[in-house]
């Protein structure tokens, strides 16, 4: 049962991105340096004149200096919801984001082959203090974490990716298993919590892979207190 419920480096200072000229005025034949996880999707309309104008949507996880570029032309890139892999020395910041609603995958006891491996196939970036291990993968398939203290690292983290935050819904995944968690009947819960807690609480939920029970318990104030301040 359980009640719920030094300045950052720039991570694509050596990346592909950085290296094509004139980016503010980007022209078709950038887009062949966009990684594979990136959609482009192009669509025609007409102009007053009759002229038939292209344009191009995007999705997927963009550096900043792109973005900028995309802003510049007068477009808005469409980001779908991006997921993580933290490494080991990482657990108190996935706790957290999965608090936060994000879709964080840890594992302990886990190599550096197959943290790579899985990131990959599962479409995740990995969070990563390990130095060695950054040398193995592209800019955009991490995010480097420096600091230790919890604020630091939620700061790298929302410098990176700012449009990913909003997106999650707090205290909807298990901080355990980072599964999305289902509501579940009160009556369900009759001798599973302890009774003062089925007497006061109407609203419950659990997560379908370790059976954990969650309820709002008079914790949860202060913990979304504290992602609150995380957050800004």
């Amino acid at each position: 049962m359980t009640g719920f419920l030094r300045k950052e480096e720039n991570p694509f200072k050596e990346s592909k991105f950085n290296r094509i000229k004139g980016i503010g005025n980007l022209q078709p034949d950038p887009f062949k340096f966009l990684p594979q996880y990136f959609h482009i999707s192009t669509k025609e309309t007409k102009e007053p004149n009759n002229d038939l104008r292209s344009t191009s949507e995007f999705s997927g996880n963009f550096p900043e200096r792109f973005s900028s570029a995309l802003r510049h032309r007068g477009e808005k890139p469409k980001i779908k919801a991006v997921k993580f892999f933290a490494d080991e020395m990482l657990g108190k910041l996935a706790r957290w984001l999965r608090m936060s609603g994000l879709d964080v995958a840890y594992q302990r006891q886990i190599s550096d082959s197959e943290l790579i491996s899985r990131s990959r196939n599962e479409g995740r970036i990995l969070l990563t203090r390990d130095t060695r291990l950054i040398r193995r993968l592209a800019p955009e398939e991490f995010l480097f974490i420096d600091h230790n203290d919890l604020e630091s690292q939620f700061e790298q983290f929302r410098r990176r990716f700012p449009e990913v935050l909003p997106q999650g819904t707090p205290f909807s995944r298990c901080v355990e298993c980072n599964e999305a968690l289902q509501e579940i009947p009160k009556e369900s819960v009759a001798g599973k919590v302890w009774p003062y807690v089925f007497a006061h609480q109407e609203r419950f939920t659990t997560c379908p892979a370790c059976g954990r029970i969650y309820w709002r318990a008079t914790h949860v104030e202060r913990i979304r207190e504290r992602l609150e301040r995380l957050f800004h």
